[in-house]
């Protein structure tokens, strides 16, 4: 379909959004409100601190105030939490939903684990990580090619010490972006792994591919169980967009457009200058009949700002946008040609 503009996507909004928002948009309101009532507890327990610090007086009642303060303001962010999640959740289900009948068959589905933690492990992609936590997946057909997004965080965890010296466990991120898993027209049989140093480990009956694109290779490592095969999907054109993936698609998630090649070659010299090449480096696993990619972000997706009036159409709008850049992913890598890629 062709992208909507503003005022088209607006009268979608007041067609099949906007009736139905007056009771998302009261509950919304509600849970700022009390989001703020929240803060005074801590307040108080502040001052209760500030009061024992400036006195020098330890006093077992003030003491026992702070306490029950701060228990307070913990059992209530963790009922704001879950009222945060249940309304975020209905949301996405009611509304949400019908932003994704603008691009035909798209749906949020609530399986998990739709992509298993154990199958990137056998790939030997982000071999520090230990877990994976998934946030919203969708599923759906675009020009012909099936697909998944599995929006994730693959991580692992280790014990720090804070400013003073009290253990606690940091939660360290391997990757955190968009899992895409589409169905390629290119038939192949063998697995290929393309992953960023460091962050990929060499698996058993699988092969290093040297392959002759300086740029890309730069900064990747890629391992196949058939070397031929390994050339025939990693053509020289693919490879070139697949550099550019990262990069373009966080551009265009956050203005809208993707980058000229002017504009891409001075975003790499400058975040090569600044040590931060690989923030936005795409990893690529060929399985199955499948290409899955793994491109790191540093957005959240599909949701709504809760200080803000639902009312206000713009939010919506960028869920829009983010959708359609989503799916320009398949047609930036030409996924959906039976061609060399």
């Amino acid at each position: 379909m062709n992208k909507l503009y503003k005022p088209e996507f607006e009268n979608f909004y007041r067609q099949r959004i906007e009736p139905i928002l007056l009771p998302f948009e009261k509950e919304r309101a509600s849970i700022e409100s009390k989001r703020k009532l929240g803060v005074i507890p801590c307040i108080f327990a502040f001052l209760g601190i500030a009061y024992m610090q400036a006195t020098k007086n330890i006093d077992s009642s003030i003491v026992i105030a702070i306490v029950a303060l701060l228990v307070i303001s913990s059992i209530f962010a963790f009922y704001l939490w879950f009222r945060d999640y249940q309304f975020n959740k209905s949301l996405k289900k009611n509304v949400t939903s019908k932003i994704l009948t603008l691009f035909g068959n798209l749906y949020f589905t609530d399986k998990k684990n739709a992509i298993p933690y154990e199958d990137i492990q056998k790939w030997g992609l982000f071999p520090s990580s230990t877990n994976k936590s998934d946030d919203d997946v969708i599923v759906g057909l675009h020009n012909g090619c099936n697909f998944l997004i599995n929006e994730c965080d693959i991580y692992h965890t280790r014990q720090e010490s804070d400013y003073h010296g009290r253990a606690r466990v940091v939660r360290i991120h391997d990757f955190n972006g968009l899992l895409v898993k589409i169905q390629m027209k290119k038939k192949f049989t063998g697995q290929t792994i393309v992953g960023v140093k460091g962050k990929i480990k060499k698996q058993r009956m699988f092969e290093e591919v040297n392959l002759e694109s300086v740029t890309f290779m730069t900064n990747r490592k890629i391992y196949s169980t058939d070397q031929i095969e390994a050339r025939y999907l990693l053509t020289t054109a693919f490879m070139d967009r697949l550099e550019k993936l990262g990069d373009n698609f966080n551009y265009s998630t956050a203005d809208g457009r993707t980058l000229t090649d002017e504009e891409y070659s001075a975003r790499i010299a400058a975040s090569s200058f600044i040590g931060e090449r690989d923030v936005y480096d795409v990893s690529a696993a060929f399985v199955g009949g499948f290409v899955y990619l793994f491109v790191p972000t540093r957005k959240d997706f599909f949701e709504i700002d809760m200080k803000h009036s639902l009312l206000d159409s713009e939010q919506f709008y960028s869920i829009y946008n983010e959708i359609n850049s989503i799916l320009d992913i398949i047609d930036f890598l030409k996924l959906d040609k039976n061609l060399g890629l």
